[in-house]
């Protein structure tokens, strides 16, 4: 009786041990979910945040954009740098940790880059972590074509989208007939 009861409690510790802990994901090493601009992704995210996170959250995203801002964070000795999205209010987040870092400070304002990184959701930005730079374009004009591209059509997508949402609120209340 006493071996089944430690083995019962060695299973219950195991089991709880590894679904605490997931780990850290190595972001070189594994494969790609998904390639996406960072305007598209933020879009995705601040339309429906729920079906962004069914999609995106904890997967490894590759997202291409322009460098709106690179910070040096010493609190937690890592580098973020957030991509244009066209929102004033929000943008992509990419966090670099201590061995990327470098890379990342050495980034400046406008460059086309293209980042990997662990999808961790939206608070305020959508959030990158373990981030890695795979490629900085600089000012790459085939790049930068490509980019412009698919930001117009995300573009032309959120205007859709809005008009449609003001093509509800503008419709026509039904009449009330008065006795």
């Amino acid at each position: 009786m006493k071996n089944i009861r430690l083995l019962f409690l060695v299973l219950v510790v195991v089991s709880i041990l590894t679904s605490c802990k997931k780990g850290k994901p190595n972001v070189a090493e594994e494969e790609t979910d998904f390639k996406v601009s960072a305007v598209e992704f933020f879009f995705e995210y601040n339309t429906n945040e729920l079906k962004a996170d069914d999609q995106y959250k904890e997967k490894i995203i590759e997202v291409s954009g322009t460098v709106e801002m690179v910070y040096d964070d010493k609190q937690t000795e890592s580098a973020r740098v957030t991509l244009f999205t066209g929102d004033e209010f929000g943008s992509v987040e990419c966090i670099f940790e201590l061995e990327q870092k470098p890379k990342a400070l050495a980034l400046n304002e406008g460059d086309l880059v293209v980042i990997k990184g662990y999808c961790e959701g939206m608070v305020t930005n959508a959030i990158l972590n373990y981030c890695l730079l795979l490629d900085n374009k600089g000012n790459d004009p085939e790049f930068l074509k490509n980019l412009m591209e698919a930001e117009a059509i995300t573009d032309s997508i959120i205007a859709a989208s809005e008009d449609s949402l003001n093509d509800e609120d503008i419709a026509e209340e039904p009449e009330v007939k008065e006795n």
